[in-house]
């Protein structure tokens, strides 16, 4: 008889774990941030990434300075900022309605990204896809990949030079070496307007930045290719659902957007997003490394410092 209400009470425990629904995976947190399980009350779990909450379960965060970011099994992204204690089940009923594989998706890389950080395998793996670093024995070393796409009407290019250079020349030509940009500043970054060139969809350009004194000193020509037409009917119809479902001017839908970017290999994109993110919420950890991430894959990490 003992054994039998061991067992089940083991089963009804068993049972009791496989019957609560997720709702929340962690995506990022800071502070002191803990989950009180539902399924067991005196049990408190601190908050880290990936972390699983179920329907039952309180989130409870001290101090006006801690963070929590969520992601939902629909996709949904949500950041609680506020000390308080929150029931997971009106945080679910609070998000919209709807479901969308695209921001799950993206929610999902990201996250995955973010846990994989400090995983040696991964950081030492042959990134699919990579691309090749453009600085490699040049006098200006640029902040961007050998190639990229550019799908903005405006994109900033940065550099760095390896000794004092007193005024920069940045152009772009095309394929037959016709000149389609020219300007010159004093600055070490430049924001070109890439809707007002006239670049052709479809089409390669190539692009240089040189001491306007010794064009010999240069970064050498880095790839900007113009998506097709449909390619960017494409981006455009994208974001305007990714923009939909995540918090409006937050942290994590910046890094949802940076994540698509970065899969659609508009590194130039891609960049903007992932820091603008980072100046919002400084001090999440996860939102750096998933950054330090990205710039490991497209070979630019060593000249994050310089920044």
């Amino acid at each position: 008889m003992k054994k039998l209400a061991l067992f089940m009470f083991a089963a009804g425990v068993s049972f009791t774990s496989l019957a609560q629904e997720m709702v929340f995976k962690t995506l990022a947190a800071k502070g002191t941030c803990m989950v009180q399980r539902g399924a067991d009350p005196d049990k408190y779990t601190p908050i880290a990434t990936g972390l699983k909450i179920f329907e039952d379960d309180k989130i409870i965060i001290t101090g006006s300075s801690s963070y929590v970011g969520l992601v939902s099994t629909e996709g949904k992204a949500l950041e609680l900022k506020k000390g308080g204690v929150y029931y997971v089940k009106d945080l679910s009923k609070a998000l919209a309605s709807g479901s969308s594989s695209m921001a799950q998706k993206y929610l999902s890389l990201l996250v995955d990204d973010m846990t994989k950080v400090d995983d040696n395998t991964a950081r030492n793996m042959k990134y699919t896809g990579s691309v090749e670093r453009s600085v490699e024995n040049k006098e200006i070393v640029l902040f961007l990949p050998e190639t990229t796409k550019i799908a903005s009407s405006q994109g900033e290019v940065q550099w760095f030079p390896k000794s004092t250079v007193e005024s920069y020349s940045i152009k772009i030509v095309d394929s037959y070496e016709e000149s389609v940009f020219n300007d010159n500043t004093n600055s070490q970054n430049i924001t070109i307007d890439f809707a007002s060139l006239n670049m052709n969809p479809g089409q390669i350009y190539k692009l240089q930045v040189a001491d306007a004194s010794n064009e010999e000193s240069n970064s050498g020509y880095i790839s900007l290719e113009v998506p097709t037409r449909s390619e960017l009917a494409k981006y455009e119809s994208d974001l305007s659902v990714l923009r939909s479902e995540v918090p409006e001017k937050s942290a994590i839908g910046d890094m949802v957007i940076a994540t698509y970017f970065e899969d659609q290999e508009l590194f130039l994109n891609a960049i903007p997003y992932y820091e603008s993110a980072i100046e919002k919420e400084p001090n999440i950890v996860e939102f750096q490394d998933a950054y330090n991430m990205f710039l490991f894959k497209i070979g630019l990490e060593e000249l994050k410092e310089k920044k």
